[in-house]
């Protein structure tokens, strides 16, 4: 009996990976308007000749930008309600997103508040109220990443934090979806090995996610594999040559392949669980991805059916191929999970990733 898996894509954003694209990135723009609302973090591009360098060509273009720079690690409803509010006020015609998933999900949001009267945060299920569905487009949305992590550039996803209610909490629309994602590897060698590091946990936990999902099909398997593939590659090197542009772009293709993967499948227990202990710490979002992955492997393992089993831990065979390790058997006894945590608690932890929460001084939250 041959086993059938349903396909079903969609990717309305227009992707372009091209070396050196930052400079183009007014022109991009002029077709969708020319009153811009930008979106940025407050570090990478005030901290570099960057933002100047960008606002000079869009003054060449003969466009307006008005800036909005107070995105945070964490995004909350309030920084986008407030970046909504100069959009309106400006008459902005299209939202430009330069930063990390979280200015990217907040970019997404405004461009839907941009074109509505209620508060980002009735888009999001709250208690035993519901979500207010996104019914509509917002304005034109046009992305840049400036890390390699979350993928949002090509998602129908968005995920913002609820400072009042310690609440944060993700939305799915594909009206979410940005019209154009502008991916420029030039723009990723600045980051620390740190920042690196983390970024690239949560694309891996993505894909493995996305790999290991009872949604999972063909296409995002072969998504999500080649993720890791280059993932995996990159993350080994990238610490001695941080610097390397093709270093830099695979972990962008990382990203992004996780991002179309997830876009099918979701994520599932590592995720939610980063999601929910980021609503009470102002920790990395990817960090926390790298630091529970291996746990929930081995519970995925632990907890799955006789049936399903040896299936599951041929995909996370598969994925330890990568790793060149040849010390993991084919195994399906009662161990098996406890090898499989091993391996990837290992991989991690030779990267430069402590795994250990308590080296992260948590305290109660009331």
């Amino acid at each position: 009996m041959w086993e059938i898996s349903l396909i079903d894509i969609l990717c309305p954003t227009k992707i372009n990976v091209i070396e050196g694209s930052f400079d183009d990135l007014p022109r991009i723009v002029k077709k969708y308007g020319i009153r811009i609302l930008l979106l940025t973090g407050s570090k990478f591009l005030s901290s570099s000749n960057y933002l100047e360098r960008l606002l000079h060509r869009f003054e060449i273009e003969e466009m307006e930008v008005f800036l909005f720079n107070r995105i945070k690690s964490n995004p909350t409803n309030y920084d986008v309600d407030e970046a909504v509010q100069l959009a309106k006020v400006n008459k902005c015609e299209v939202i430009v997103a330069i930063g990390g998933g979280s200015v990217i999900d907040s970019a997404k949001m405004v461009s839907i508040g941009c074109t509505s009267d209620l508060c980002c945060w009735d888009f999001f299920r709250d208690g035993d109220r519901p979500a207010r569905d996104i019914v509509s487009k917002g304005l034109p949305l046009v992305v840049m990443p400036t890390t390699s992590g979350t993928g949002s550039e090509v998602t129908p996803f968005a995920v913002i934090k609820n400072e009042d209610k310690k609440l944060k909490k993700g939305v799915r629309s594909r009206f979410l979806f940005p019209n154009e994602s502008i991916i420029d590897p030039k723009l990723l060698v600045h980051k620390s090995n740190e920042l690196t590091l983390w970024t690239a946990c949560d694309a891996f936990g993505q894909s493995l996610e996305s790999l290991t999902s009872a949604k999972a099909n063909n296409f995002s398997n072969m998504l999500a594999l080649e993720s890791l593939r280059l993932n995996i590659s990159s993350l080994r090197q990238i610490s001695r040559d941080p610097h390397s542009i093709m270093l830099r772009e695979n972990l962008a293709l990382s990203a992004m392949y996780s991002g179309l993967a997830i876009a099918q499948t979701e994520t599932n227990l590592c995720h939610a669980l980063a999601e929910s202990v980021g609503s009470l710490y102002d920790i990395h979002h990817g960090r926390l991805v790298g630091m529970l992955t291996a746990a929930c492997v081995k519970n995925n393992i632990a907890n799955v059916c006789e049936k399903l089993r040896p299936s599951l831990i041929k995909k996370y065979q598969k994925v330890i191929s990568f790793m060149d390790d040849q010390n993991f058997r084919e195994s399906t006894d009662e161990k098996t999970e406890d090898y499989l945590f091993y391996f990837f608690e290992d991989f991690f932890n030779k990267l430069g990733l402590d795994t250990n929460f308590d080296s992260l001084n948590l305290v109660d939250v009331d």
